[in-house]
């Protein structure tokens, strides 16, 4: 993060509105978009729209959930779901998938890949499973046994699960990773299943985004998605009342872009910033205005004592 925009983050934190609140950013997505919650927030079958996947999303009764391939890491009694993301290769996604679904095939359960990240993995089921799940990002680095699926047929997907540790454990191409340096394969993570949502009456903002779930919020409401710009001036630029930015990869840049915003919080050209910075199982919300940007009684700390916060 540039110096300068460091400055910045911290004076904004300082001066604005600020809470933590206890959800994801998707799921303030889906709220804010007229989605409502299901047994879960439906964000697998967002992300399987924007993804462009063939999982006979075509009808409103086909029930989706993420199959996260996650790295467990065991702790003194318990797992916990390791912070790093899993970089998977074609063909290991191949393999793997290929192994759960011969083996739950009778169940009538069917994985498959996301064709932009073989990392994240879909199941789509025959029939609605009462359970109710926890994002995988509000599970990293916390005891697992408590976020475990809940509700009436838990005990089926609690045992899916080790099931699933079961088939992959000591597997050659997680022997293969590890032999590489690499964190192996050794569970799934399921959650934000859903069928399809009807089309919201609320209208979409314009969105530029790289989340799957914010893409696929825009797909439904067959509203544009731009990709997000590499120039924070670009957003200034929109002519949109208001303007939702949803950045993954491109994070960084939108960060050291922050100076450009507050300048134009302070000159009126922007009316308020809102900031929504995930933190696993919160999310630090974050509202300023341009009188917000006078306030230089405000005290600023270092960011990295608000956010531990």
């Amino acid at each position: 993060m540039h110096p300068a925009a460091v400055a910045t983050f911290e004076r904004m934190l300082a001066v604005g509105q600020c809470a933590f609140l206890s959800t994801t950013v998707d799921e303030m997505l889906c709220g804010a978009a007229g989605v409502g919650r299901q047994q879960d927030w439906p964000l697998a079958p967002l992300g399987a729209l924007s993804n462009g996947l063939d999982t006979g999303l075509e009808t409103s009764a086909d029930y989706v959930m993420f199959a996260q391939p996650v790295h467990l890491q065991l702790r003194r009694d318990s797992f916990t779901i390791a912070p790093e993301s899993l970089v998977l290769q074609q063909a290991e996604a191949e393999v793997f998938l290929a192994l759960l679904n011969q083996h739950f095939a009778g169940q009538g359960l069917a994985f498959v890949a996301s064709p932009h990240g073989y990392h994240r993995w879909y199941v789509q089921l025959q029939s609605t499973p009462a359970i109710q799940t926890t994002a995988a990002d509000a599970a990293v680095g916390r005891d697992i046994r408590p976020l475990l699926p809940r509700g009436r047929d838990a005990a089926f997907w609690n045992a899916f699960l080790n099931e699933v540790q079961m088939l992959l454990f000591d597997h050659p191409l997680n022997q293969a990773r590890e032999a590489r340096g690499e964190p192996a394969v050794s569970g799934v993570w399921v959650y934000g299943g859903g069928v399809l949502p009807a089309r919201p009456e609320a209208t979409m903002p314009a969105l530029f985004a790289e989340d799957a779930v914010a893409r696929g919020l825009a797909t439904l409401h067959a509203s544009p998605c731009q990709e997000v710009p590499q120039d924070v001036r670009a957003l200034l630029a929109s002519e949109a009342p208001l303007v939702w930015l949803v950045p993954v990869a491109s994070a960084g840049v939108v960060v050291n872009g922050l100076p450009l915003l507050w300048q134009a919080l302070g000159q009126g050209r922007l009316r308020q910033l809102e900031l929504n910075i995930a933190m696993g199982d919160r999310v630090l919300q974050c509202k300023i205005d341009k009188w917000d940007t006078w306030k230089f009684w405000r005290k600023s700390r270092p960011w990295t004592e608000v956010l531990g916060g």
